[in-house]
């Protein structure tokens, strides 16, 4: 887990979580050739790891534990590499319900949409690879997340642009300021599942906690 945490973190140090393939390349060569008197790791598998962050918002490693856990807490044997091919059959209900855990989970995790599956359909199972690439055939996709108040009011909203309009009469008039913050909200998941196309938006109560940093820029025109 310690060597999968610090590679994943110093690629998402360099290019962050959406890197570009040419970069994310760069990158991962960059830190083969630090590592390696240190581990031997190939850049496919730093690929990979960073890839399933993408994913599941967590390691490899920690995937595999909670898996096992899982399969240990079940009393399930492994299952034989020689087994018959599972079908990747969805029938339309399914997809239905897909897309209605989507709706009422934009922000879930491969694995949590995985449970969220199997809970709707009474016990049905698919894989997440087989779940992300459904989700990839109906249209959706991970996209950053614009989180938007819950308590906005479009009608007072259009009623003070009305009042700037009446009583403003030169832009330079205007002094515009714009507040950002960290608080224990900031940790909150940055990508949602939305319609290739669309625009990511949640709703999200403007609730404040105990601690709280802010700071507050102004300019005029």
């Amino acid at each position: 887990i310690r060597v999968q945490a610090a590679a994943v973190l110093f690629i998402i140090r360099r290019v962050g979580l959406f890197a570009k393939h040419g970069t994310l390349s760069r990158v991962l060569r960059d830190y083969t050739q630090r590592a390696e008197e240190i581990i031997n790791v190939s850049q496919k598998r730093l690929r990979d790891w960073y890839l399933h962050y993408q994913k599941y918002g967590e390691l490899p490693a920690e995937t595999a534990r909670w898996r096992q856990s899982r399969s240990r807490r079940s009393g399930r044997k492994k299952r034989s590499k020689k087994r018959a091919p599972r079908s990747d059959y969805w029938p339309p209900q399914y997809i239905e319900i897909l897309r209605s855990i989507i709706k009422d989970h934009p922000e879930f995790f491969l694995d949590e949409i995985q449970e969220e599956f199997k809970r709707r359909t009474n016990g049905a199972r698919k894989s997440a690879s087989s779940i992300w690439k459904r989700l990839d055939q109906i249209g959706y996709s991970l996209q950053m997340v614009t989180y938007v108040a819950a308590e906005r009011d479009a009608a007072e909203r259009r009623s003070y642009l009305d009042c700037i309009n009446r009583i403003v009469e030169d832009p330079k008039m205007l002094i515009f300021l714009d507040e950002t913050a960290k608080d224990r909200n900031a940790s909150r998941r940055r990508r949602t599942w939305a319609v290739r196309g669309t625009k990511a938006e949640m709703p999200q109560p403007l609730s404040r906690v105990d601690l709280r940093y802010s700071m507050l820029g102004a300019c005029d025109i």
